[in-house]
């Protein structure tokens, strides 16, 4: 009889093959029913995937699609990478090589991160291939945030595209409008009528922050138990209007402006101030730190009127009046009250072109899209107010007749999208590259769908005529305030220094915190300090009154310069490389005393050696 224990059959294989199937049936339900496993997009390396790290916006789909049409019997696609343009990972990926091999970016100080870190490749090689200038292609106000002067450039022997050394391409552009709700206005223009109260004119070419701040407080809707039923529009975005202020001191014309004496700067408040100090946000010092707003009159101004407009004549909603109308899908900052816009119950809106999928899709009432007002001076304007001076009867070196666009400004920033150190084949990578500039069906996307085109002639060429698809909407923006959007546009200032979110967080954050108590006007109209009234502001609403302190303005541009030179001083320090230094006291007495305890130990070993020797 055999021994059980030895003849019994083992459950190793019956183990082995069930964990097996297990695997087996676990991988086939991810990969043909939950297709958690991506398809192969290379379709057995038959493809090359080219990766694009970019935001899930819905119009990236199509835009890959016109790549990949276009370029499929070379054997190239490309893919949106999901979060391949997570800033937090970049850095990480592109150490491991696993980057995707084109990665757009939004601000230029990201970019400038990247480039320092060898992140970002130089385009230059490729763009002499593609015999592509883009200094010829593009917007002049993007050029030096998507690139760098090339020190090693020899004028008259070197390519003209190596004058600089470029890192990135321009994708969709960004700059602002003004979106109006004209069917609001028509309302409000009837129930001013009827109470026989003045009504400020639609918004038109020439117009002003002044005639903004006027039409801003008549749409401005209270029910009878006191609650908003419409805001008049945001406050602005204080940077963008200190550099229109001092585009306005300094005029529209160069030349003319490099000819002012001294004598005649100083009259202007331009005193020892260059063109480009006129509306720079911050220069380079000689010790390598910034100086703040070297025009401080420009942002002292802008300040005063973001102050004044939001507490002072109360033209635009706190953050408080906001949340008694909140709408799902509003905000308050720079550009807010979306919610309230496509609600309709906000009469203007500060956005991008981009905005204008969500006005398509979204909006019932009449609207129009209008460039941003631009700077006069006060005095100016009341002068036209008292004369009876509407649009385009405005006269004097300030007039609509002949001097539309003087205070006039517009800061232009780009989604560009750069070729990493992780791509495989940059010549191959290049080429998509190359088509966000070039291809014509891939701006048409983009001026349709998605913003304002990289290439300048097309959008040119685009936004001066009705679009075909839609011949209407020609109403709707009005193609000579789409072309007029872009005089006088400037790049957007780049911070350089690593520490660029403390500056976006004095931009933003503590700006709109320094400016929202009415304290400071309260005490200083109380004490009669640097009093000012607005009598021709005043007229839109009579049972006001439209009074304001200057002494306000000149405390914020103390403080805001205080902390952006704290700022730039700080940014300078982090970024310098390190130096050789001493040890700290600490660490110098502490291994001081070691060594003087270790002295006086052989010193005693000597005298005991020396003593033993002589016994």
């Amino acid at each position: 009889m055999s021994d059980p224990a030895v003849t019994r059959r083992s459950e190793l294989p019956w183990l082995a093959g069930g964990l097996v199937v297990l695997i087996v049936g676990w991988w086939a339900l991810n990969r043909f029913v939950l297709t958690v496993y991506p398809p192969d997009a290379s379709q057995g390396g038959t493809l090359h995937v080219l990766g694009w790290g970019t935001d899930p916006n819905p119009a990236r789909v199509e835009q890959c699609n016109i790549f990949n049409r276009a370029n499929r019997d070379q054997g190239l696609i490309v893919q949106v990478v999901p979060s391949g343009g997570d800033t937090q990972a970049i850095v990480t990926r592109s150490a491991a090589g696993n980057a995707p091999d084109c990665i757009d970016v939004y601000n230029p100080e990201d970019l400038g991160k990247y480039i320092a870190k060898g992140i970002a490749r130089p385009l230059n090689e490729h763009l002499k291939a593609a015999k592509l200038d883009l200094a010829s292609e593009t917007w002049p106000a993007l050029l030096d945030n998507i690139s760098r002067p090339n020190p090693a450039y020899r004028p008259g022997v070197d390519d003209p595209i190596d004058a600089r050394i470029w890192y990135a391409v321009p994708n969709n552009v960004d700059y602002p409008f003004i979106y109006f709700n004209r069917t609001l206005y028509q309302r409000v223009v009837a129930e001013r009528t009827a109470a026989k109260l003045p009504v400020p004119p639609e918004p038109w070419l020439g117009w002003t922050w002044w005639d903004y701040a006027a039409l801003a407080k008549s749409l401005n809707r209270r029910g009878p138990d006191g609650r908003f039923q419409s805001f008049g529009g945001p406050p602005p975005d204080l940077w963008p209007l200190a550099m229109q202020v001092g585009a306005s001191m300094r005029g529209e014309d160069r030349a003319a402006f490099e000819a002012l004496s001294e004598q005649e700067k100083a009259a202007r408040g331009l005193a020892g101030l260059s063109w480009d100090d006129c509306i720079a946000p911050f220069k380079p010092r000689a010790d390598g730190s910034l100086e703040p707003w070297p025009n401080k009159a420009a942002i002292a101004a802008a300040l005063q009127y973001g102050y004044d407009l939001q507490h002072a004549w109360r033209a635009v909603p706190t953050s408080s009046d906001m949340q008694q109308m909140a709408t799902g899908g509003g905000g308050y900052a720079g550009t807010g009250i979306n919610g309230q816009f496509l609600a309709g119950t906000a009469g203007m809106m500060t956005m991008g072109r981009w905005y204008l999928m969500q006005i398509r899709a979204n909006v019932s009432f009449d609207w129009r899209m209008v460039r941003q007002p631009r700077w006069v001076p006060y005095d100016e304007w009341a002068r036209w107010q008292r004369e009876g001076k509407g649009p385009g009867q405005r006269d004097g070196d300030w007039g609509d007749i002949e001097h539309r666009d003087r205070g006039y400004l517009v800061m232009m920033n780009t989604r560009s999208c750069f070729l990493t150190s992780s791509a495989k084949d940059p010549a191959k990578a290049f080429r998509f590259l190359e088509l966000l500039i070039r291809n014509q069906d891939y701006q048409k996307v983009i001026l349709l769908e998605d913003g304002s085109s990289a290439n300048m002639r097309m959008t040119l060429d685009y936004v001066g005529q009705p679009d075909p698809l839609i011949p209407d909407e020609v109403v709707n923006r009005p193609p000579e305030q789409e072309l007029a959007a872009v005089i006088g546009q400037v790049g957007r200032p780049r911070w350089p220094f690593s520490n660029y979110a403390r500056h976006d967080n004095i931009r933003w954050s503590n700006l709109q915190a320094w400016m929202s108590p009415r304290d400071p006007l309260d005490k200083a109209l109380a004490a009669g300090i640097a009093l000012r009234e607005y009598p021709e502001l005043a007229a839109t609403a009579p049972a006001e009154r439209f009074s304001s302190s200057d002494a306000i303005g000149a405390d914020l541009t103390r403080r805001v310069v205080a902390e952006m030179d704290k700022a730039g001083r700080e940014g300078f320090d982090l970024d310098q490389p390190p130096r050789r230094q001493g040890p700290s006291l600490a660490t110098a007495g502490v291994f001081g005393g070691l060594g003087l305890i270790f002295a006086v130990m052989l010193f005693g070993a000597w005298r005991a050696r020396k003593g033993a020797t002589h016994a």
